[in-house]
């Protein structure tokens, strides 16, 4: 791969016209109505990753640095890739440069920040679980009480009546954003290939709005550095712009 670049962008990104278009644009073959999606994500997140070539922008990964249950935290937020380049695992990464800044963090410090994000995908829940074991909740749905006493500050936040005293299953919290038919399959399918039941076993319906809460945290040095010994063909054709 040659001229491609991971850049970051950090600020609002509505004052910024090309991410902006950009991220429509790439989102678009995913949802219904991008609209509601748009909005949520762009008022909550303040750092943009992304990779670009002459194309443009081929793909991104939206986060924000913040607090949450008194811990230094990070939302994971929208993130996706043009349909073409599916297939050349380019939100690895995005993620792999990603977490360099989280272990920056760390170091500068001395204490690991929480990451946290929602899903109504298996497909998000399976990369996340590749990257750190230590997540929640886990294939069968189970977490710690320091993981709950989160998730539950989460739904304070924001205002989330907790479901059935399970605050990782967010009812009704996305009604305006339903994935595309097209994405519906690739999921379904991706359900059935894995035998993936955590979502039904908790009740959680995309098309009704519904979604996972997840928390997970930086990988172990060994396992980011397996994942970076994978991909060094495709990172040693990329320039890193921070």
């Amino acid at each position: 791969m040659k001229n491609y670049s991971v850049d970051i962008y950090k600020g609002d990104i509505l004052k910024n016209e090309f991410l902006y278009n950009s991220i429509k644009k790439l989102i678009t073959p995913y949802y219904e109505d991008t609209t509601a999606i748009l909005k949520r994500e762009i008022q909550h997140c303040t750092c943009l990753y992304y990779i670009k070539n002459n194309e443009g922008v081929l793909a991104f990964f939206m986060t924000n640095w913040e607090t949450l249950a008194g811990k230094p935290s990070v939302y994971l937020g929208l993130t996706s890739v043009d349909e073409k380049y599916q297939d050349k695992k380019l939100i690895n990464l995005l993620y792999l440069r990603f977490i360099e800044d989280g272990y920056l963090f760390k170091e500068r410090n001395n204490i690991s920040p929480v990451f946290y994000l929602t899903t109504a995908t298996p497909l998000i829940y399976y990369f996340i679980q590749k990257w750190s074991d230590k997540h929640a909740p886990d294939f069968n749905g189970n977490y710690t009480p320091e993981n709950k006493k989160i998730a539950m500050a989460y739904c304070k936040e924001h205002n989330i009546n907790v479901a059935k005293n399970n605050p990782f299953v967010l009812k009704n919290v996305a009604p305006q954003t339903r994935y595309s038919v097209k994405e519906r399959k690739r999921i379904k399918d991706a359900i059935k290939a894995t035998n993936f039941k955590l979502f039904e076993n908790l009740g959680i319906d995309e098309e009704n709005g519904d979604r996972l809460f997840m928390i997970t945290s930086l990988p172990e040095k060994e396992v980011f550095l397996k994942i970076q010994h994978k991909y060094q063909k495709l990172i040693a054709a990329l320039n890193y712009v921070s």
